[in-house]
């Protein structure tokens, strides 16, 4: 009867095993987006978290590339000073973002991003506060194949106008 009563428990242990989603936030990809959004705030950042084959949707439904992504990277850097990132209300639970990766098991790695992008218009003179929500799906060979950026580009757009009629 011993035996029996083990054999259960041991049966019912291995059945309540994690086999489905899995949802992590302090893994690999997790900490390399994270390290990507440091290099980008240092103004280095280099698009080595993503494919060469990269579909980046920024509020759209037809993505842009790889080459055109990491462009306008550098244009938030042209269009705004004092460029930070943030999570959290108080100093001690403030991050750069909050970050999690989810493995599905049918579907993959998908990583996801929120955080508070803040930034000072170099035209407008304007310090503006953005919520933005991220989505990575990762590939096969470790980097984002697709990127889904959420957040209000109003601002983005403002400032770029103002750049150009300066321009002129």
């Amino acid at each position: 009867m011993k035996k029996l009563i083990l054999v259960f428990i041991a049966v019912l242990f291995v059945s309540c095993q994690s086999t489905g989603v899995q949802v992590t936030f302090d893994d690999e990809k997790s900490n390399a987006i994270k390290e990507a959004y440091v290099k980008y705030m240092n103004q280095n950042f280099d698009g080595d978290i993503w494919s060469e084959d990269l579909q980046f949707y920024g509020n759209v439904t037809d993505p842009i590339g790889y080459d055109e992504a990491k462009s306008l990277i550098g244009l938030h850097h042209e269009l705004y000073d004092n460029i930070s990132m943030s999570w959290g209300d108080s100093e001690e639970v403030n991050e750069i973002a909050f970050i999690q990766t989810i493995n599905y098991p049918d579907y993959g790695y998908v990583s996801q991003a929120w955080f508070v992008w803040k930034g000072t218009g170099k035209f407008s003179g304007e310090t503006v506060e953005i919520p933005c929500h991220i989505g990575y799906l990762w590939g096969e060979d470790g980097k984002v194949i697709n990127e889904w950026q959420h957040s209000d580009q109003s601002h983005l757009k403002a400032e770029l106008e103002l750049s150009l009629a300066s321009a002129e």
